[in-house]
């Protein structure tokens, strides 16, 4: 992916389809296009409090740190994480066991390689439903949530003959939703979510 996002539909919508109430609805706000480059917030559901909707800043911080989100982000980009990277870092790993999220969406925008340039392309669900992307979280010490979204390897050519250049984000199946937010499930379920994440039917991709 290319560090953005869309979560272009009303809050009502949100609310609607995956049958919870914002926990504070004056902060959410549509955007067909959400720049990870910038601080900004994404509405998520987190373990701890998984009958809610909340908000939280896209790209993880560690729980002692007491600085600027952009200081650490310069040092650390953690607006995404390969699954095969989390073991190697504490700050991703032990989220990863017992603080995970889901991130709502309408979209993401991935890059791709066509003829020697980086062009840029949109997925969203037929039918424009929001959907779900898995995450990690963590909380710093004044109460602010921050995540990451996981990323793997591209199970389909989503744009066909395309050499694609970044990775996908793990799309979490509506039946993996439950199980991925418990934070007492084993680990070899949560892995067996993120392998078969990702299958695109039901779902369109256009270039921009």
């Amino acid at each position: 992916m290319n560090y953005k996002l869309s979560i272009n539909t009303s809050l009502k919508i949100i609310e609607q389809t995956f049958n919870r109430k914002f926990r504070f609805p004056n902060v959410f706000k549509s955007y067909k296009v959400i720049d990870g480059t910038k601080e900004t917030t994404v509405p998520i559901i987190t373990s701890e409090n998984d009958d809610l909707i909340s908000q939280g800043i896209w790209g993880l911080l560690p729980h002692e740190y007491e600085h600027e989100w952009k200081t650490f982000q310069k040092a650390l980009n953690t607006l995404n994480v390969q699954v095969k990277d989390i073991a190697a870092r504490d700050l991703f790993s032990e989220p990863y066991e017992s603080r995970r999220c889901l991130i709502l969406v309408t979209g993401i925008y991935i890059s791709y390689l066509e003829a020697g340039d980086l062009q840029t392309a949109f997925i969203q669900k037929e039918n424009q439903e929001p959907f779900t992307l898995a995450g990690i979280y963590n909380l710093t010490s004044d109460g602010f949530i921050t995540c990451s979204i996981i990323n793997t390897k591209e199970k389909e050519n989503v744009i066909q003959d395309k050499s694609l250049f970044l990775k996908m984000p793990v799309i979490i199946r509506e039946e993996d939703r439950t199980p991925w937010l418990d934070s007492s499930a084993d680990m070899q379920t949560i892995k067996n979510i993120t392998v078969r994440a990702n299958e695109m039917t039901g779902f369109t991709t256009k270039a921009c």
